[in-house]
C-alpha cells in the first residue's frame, strides 16, 4: 500500500473522528433539550415518500458503504494489505474472533429472551472512523505497522458486516425487483467486458440498482458494495478520492447526528438493567477484546502468522480493546435489529456506553504501553 495513501487516510480518520465524536455528541444533546421535540419531528419530515431518516439511512449509508467497498478493493490490489495471505492472515482471523465473541457475549446476556437474538450482530462491528482515529491520535508513539493492522482489521471487519447485514437483515425477498437489480449488475458486468473503463455509466446505472435493491428486501447498502466493485480500478481510485472526504466529514456526521438522539428523560440506573443493554455493553468492550486478541495469540503460537514487526504484545491488546469502538456501523445494525422505540433507545444508549469504556481504556493501555516501548526501544 503506497505510504502517501495510508498517512492520507490515517490523517482524515484522526480528524473525522472528532468530527463524527461532535455531531454524535449534538445529536444526543439537543434529544435531551427543550429543543427535542423539533429535534426528532425533524428526522420524521418526508421527502418523496421517504423519511429524512430513511434517506440517511437507505441513500446515503450505501454511499458510505461504496467508499468501504473501493478500500476493500483497494486492500485486495497488487500492493494492498489484503494481497498477500501471509501479511492478510492475522488481521483476518483476528477480526473473525472479533465478530464471533462479542455476538456470543450477546446471546448469554440475553439467554432466555428469544425476541432480543436479532440484536445480536450490534457489538460485532468496528468503527473504521473511530478506531483508526483514536491510534492517529497517537501516530508518534506507535510502530505503523499496528496502525496498518488496525486498519485491515476494521476494513475486513466491515466486510464482515456488509454480509451479515445482507444474510441476517434482509426482509422478504420481492423476486421481481431481484431479477431487476440482478439485470443491472449483468449490464454493469457487460460494460467492463467491453473495457468502458470511464466512470459515469456504471454511476448511472447504480441509481436504478440502489432503487431495485432498495425495493428488494435486501438493504441497500448492499447497491453501494457492488456498484465497488464493479468499477474499473482506475475509475474506482478517482470516486474514491473524491467521495472520501464526504463520507467522513459529511455523510458519517450526519448519520451520528440523526441516530444517536438518545432520549435519556425518565431513563434510571434501574431502568438500564435489560438483557439487550448489557449484551451490547460487555460484548463491545469485552466480546470484543477477548475474541480479538485470543484469535491473534492462538494465530501467533501456533505459527500462521506473526506479529505485527516492532509491536509488542501490550500494544496488542490496546488494539483489541479499540476493536470493540462500534459506533457509526453499530447503530445503523440497531437501526435494524428492533422496532420498539423503548428498545432502540436502549441500544443506542448502550451502544455509545459500550465504545465509550472501549475508546478510553484502549487509548490509555496504548498510550501508557507505548511510551515504555519506545523508552526501551521495542
Amino acid at each position: 500500500m503506497p505510504k502517501s495513501w495510508l498517512h492520507k487516510i490515517l490523517r482524515d480518520e484522526a480528524a473525522s473522528g472528532i468530527v463524527l465524536l461532535l455531531a454524535g455528541s449534538a445529536g444526543l444533546i439537543l434529544a435531551n433539550t427543550p429543543l427535542a421535540d423539533f429535534y426528532h419531528a425533524f428526522w420524521r419530515v418526508e421527502f418523496l415518500g421517504i423519511h429524512y431518516a430513511g434517506w440517511i439511512n437507505d441513500a446515503l449509508i450505501p454511499v458510505f458503504y461504496l467508499v468501504v467497498g473501493l478500500e476493500i478493493k483497494r486492500e485486495m490490489g497488487s500492493h494492498g494489505s489484503l494481497s498477500d495471505w501471509r501479511r492478510a492472515s492475522l488481521p483476518i482471523i483476528a477480526a473473525l474472533g472479533g465478530m464471533v465473541a462479542p455476538a456470543i457475549v450477546y446471546f448469554i446476556c440475553v439467554a432466555g429472551h428469544p425476541e432480543f437474538y436479532r440484536g445480536w450482530a450490534v457489538p460485532a462491528a468496528t468503527d473504521i472512523a473511530f478506531a483508526v482515529g483514536i491510534m492517529a491520535l497517537l501516530a508518534k508513539r506507535l510502530p505503523p505497522s499496528l496502525r496498518v493492522f488496525m486498519l485491515t482489521l476494521a476494513i475486513v471487519d466491515d466486510l464482515g458486516s456488509i454480509l451479515i447485514i445482507g444474510l441476517f437483515y434482509a426482509g422478504q425477498l420481492d423476486a421481481l425487483y431481484v431479477g431487476n437489480a440482478l439485470a443491472i449488475v449483468g449490464a454493469m458486468w457487460g460494460l467492463r467486458r467491453l473495457k468502458i473503463d470511464r466512470a459515469w455509466p456504471y454511476l448511472l446505472l447504480s441509481v436504478p440498482l440502489w432503487y431495485c435493491v432498495h425495493h428488494s428486501g435486501i438493504h441497500a447498502t448492499i447497491a453501494g458494495v457492488i456498484l465497488a466493485f464493479a468499477l474499473p480500478r482506475a475509475s474506482g481510485k478517482k470516486v474514491l478520492s473524491a467521495l472520501h472526504a464526504w463520507v467522513a466529514f459529511a455523510i458519517l456526521p450526519v448519520f451520528a447526528f440523526a441516530n444517536a438522539g438518545v432520549t435519556l428523560k425518565g431513563m434510571t440506573i434501574e431502568s438500564l438493567d435489560h438483557p439487550v443493554f448489557w449484551g451490547i455493553v460487555l460484548g463491545m468492550f469485552l466480546g470484543k477484546q477477548i475474541g480479538i486478541f485470543s484469535a491473534i495469540a492462538v494465530a501467533v503460537k501456533s505459527g500462521i502468522s506473526r506479529l505485527p514487526p516492532h509491536a509488542g504484545w501490550a500494544q496488542v491488546y490496546g488494539m483489541s480493546i479499540l476493536g470493540g469502538v462500534g459506533f457509526t456501523m453499530a447503530l445503523f445494525i440497531g437501526s435494524l435489529s428492533f422496532q420498539d422505540g423503548a428498545l432502540i433507545d436502549r441500544t443506542r444508549l448502550a451502544i455509545m456506553t459500550g465504545s465509550f469504556l472501549a475508546a478510553v481504556m484502549g487509548y490509555m493501555v496504548l498510550f501508557l504501553t507505548s511510551k515504555r516501548s519506545s523508552r526501551h526501544g521495542a
